[in-house]
């Protein structure tokens, strides 16, 4: 896995394959975003045979509050942007 990075309102911290899936939601999700819920799912973020990706939860509510998801890749460094 090339590196791999979270930047989020926290700051930016690397990951792991062991750190995947990550789940985006509101309070008990691994990045909470505030407006969700307790509990409620926005999204994941997975890695499969055809890299990383940004999964929408079923049934989740479009987007996220003021905020969003992206993934970045500069110099061999893929970084995982949450803004909110």
């Amino acid at each position: 896995m090339s590196s791999l990075w979270l930047e989020d309102p926290l700051g930016v911290r690397p990951l792991s394959a062991a750190d995947l899936p990550l789940s985006i939601g509101g309070p008990g999700a691994d990045i909470v975003v505030p407006g969700c819920a307790p509990g409620e799912l926005r999204a994941r973020v997975t890695v499969d045979a055809d890299g990383r990706r940004v999964v929408p939860e079923p049934g989740a509510v479009d987007g996220l509050p003021g905020g969003g998801i992206r993934l970045d890749e500069e110099s061999g460094r893929q970084t995982i942007v949450v803004t909110h």
